[in-house]
């Protein structure tokens, strides 16, 4: 199941998927593991003049019953 892997949320700007939308994962993937800035990776790959990246890098577990998490359709505060 895709709970058991870490998982990459990437935000950008349009000039940062220029490349196409494997490339971008790629290289922030292997900005991760090799201990750099998966967000600043993304930036200093683009040729934009005007790029923004945001990734969020999820770990693995995170929607596992063990994980403390309430499951994806229940609430932690009552909506007031």
């Amino acid at each position: 199941e895709h709970t058991d892997f870490r998982r990459f949320v990437i935000m950008g700007s349009p000039d940062l998927w220029d490349h196409g939308p494997r490339l971008p994962v790629q290289w922030a993937v292997e900005a991760y593991r090799s201990g750099r800035s998966p967000a600043d990776e993304l930036v200093s790959r683009s040729h934009g003049d005007d790029v923004v990246a945001l990734v969020i890098v999820l770990p693995p577990g995170l929607g596992m019953s063990e994980s403390g998490l309430p499951p994806h359709d229940e609430l932690m505060v009552p909506p007031s």
